[in-house]
């Protein structure tokens, strides 16, 4: 992660102690309409913004097997809701906020 951090030049939001690590699984990777998608089920997915851990889980993804954040799709689901984004968007966005406060 810190390797990250540098590389885009904002801080990754994590609330962990020195002791801890980050910890979770992806539960659905699909390749479709030529993007990677990275599925969470979260059973009240309408209450919940899972924004941050999913775009950690593209960024891990990303390193991993070199496939770029632009490729890549996020989502989160429950029986009745399915809501998604680009992490990359999520990243340039995060990126320009940081920009602006040199």
């Amino acid at each position: 992660i810190l390797h990250y951090q540098n590389e885009l030049g904002f801080e990754i939001p994590l609330n962990l102690e020195e002791e801890e690590c980050l910890t979770g699984h992806i539960d659905i990777l699909q390749m479709r309409n030529g993007c990677l998608h990275i599925l969470d089920y979260k059973p009240s997915a309408r209450k919940v913004k899972p924004i941050d851990q999913l775009t950690l889980y593209a960024l891990a993804l990303s390193r991993l097997t070199t496939i770029k954040l632009f490729y890549m799709k996020c989502g989160w689901f429950d029986k009745d809701n399915y809501y998604e984004f680009f992490p990359l968007h999520v990243v340039l966005k995060k990126k320009k906020r940081k920009g602006k406060k040199r």
